[in-house]
């Protein structure tokens, strides 16, 4: 079981920028900044707490403990799931077509709690299609996976 508390010690290097909670269009850019702050400090304050997870997903024959709250802000689909589940303490979500399987999930979830890693050309294509999957858009939070793969592929893979 892989446990994403224990992977601060996995900084490996992204280029990231902060990331933010659903706005909507009329949001100001202060706002914005804002919601990111807090979003951030609520992920370190997980992480300093050592907070147990509140949901074990499966992924490939991999198990992934992880907290909800860093997920629903950045996952669309993991946010639909959680909320049209009938299991109102929903603890354990099955996801088996994963693009990418748990290699690409593992990324995901970093990218959501904010933990560094880096962006290549060796997985960019799975990170941007386990980013469309779990519907990582901008629609669900600032600088969201989507728009920094897009990103990736339009600055650095298609410029090479």
């Amino acid at each position: 079981m892989i446990n994403i508390s224990q992977s601060l010690q996995w900084r490996i290097s992204i280029v990231r920028e902060s990331t933010a909670a659903p706005t909507t269009a009329n949001m100001t850019s202060k706002k914005k900044e804002l919601l990111s702050s807090a979003l951030k400090r609520t992920s370190e304050w997980i992480f300093s707490q050592e907070i147990p997870s509140d949901v074990n997903i499966h992924v490939g024959g991999v198990s992934f403990s992880l907290h909800k709250f860093p997920l629903i802000s950045k996952c669309g689909y993991i946010r639909k799931l959680i909320s049209e589940s009938s299991d109102a303490d929903l603890s354990v979500i099955e996801l088996p077509d994963v693009p990418g399987g748990a290699e690409a999930f593992e990324l995901a979830a970093k990218f959501c709690y904010g933990i560094n890693f880096e962006i290549s050309t060796e997985n960019i294509a799975m990170l941007r299609c386990v980013a469309e999957y779990l519907v990582m858009t901008e629609d669900h939070a600032v600088g969201n996976l989507v728009g920094r793969t897009d990103a990736y592929l339009n600055e650095v893979a298609l410029r090479a």
